[in-house]
């Protein structure tokens, strides 16, 4: 895409339109052009994350690095000592435990976009 911008478009509104469409801009952070520019051409505009969400993005890739070492762990052993390990009741009580409280963090984290992007 041509990155020079050389060209004006210009468009009435309303100025309840034009106080919405600042509105809306200054929330995800962007001018006007900038803010218009987008809608034209992607037809949405993401809002920046927050430090929040940066945050909680970041336990979500140390959750899937710590499932992804699990995993491997459980690749490295034989059938029979996979069976041996899942068998043991205390041992299944902590893993359920660890996984409800990784998918409670996921869920919230999800949760918690979805009704800030509302």
């Amino acid at each position: 895409m041509d990155k020079q911008r050389d060209c004006i478009i210009t468009l009435r509104a309303s100025k309840a339109e034009k106080d919405r469409i600042t509105d809306r801009a200054q929330s995800v952070g962007m001018s006007r052009s900038t803010y218009l520019r987008k809608m034209g051409t992607d037809g949405f505009v993401c809002a920046p994350l927050t430090e929040e969400e940066r945050t909680w993005l970041a336990t979500l890739g140390a959750l899937r690095n710590d499932i992804k070492k699990f995993v491997n762990a459980l690749h490295s052993l034989s059938h029979e000592q996979r069976l041996a390990i899942f068998k043991t009741t205390a041992f299944m009580l902590e893993w359920f435990a660890k996984a409800d409280r990784a998918l409670d963090y996921i869920d919230g984290f999800f949760s918690r976009i979805k009704a800030q992007r509302r």
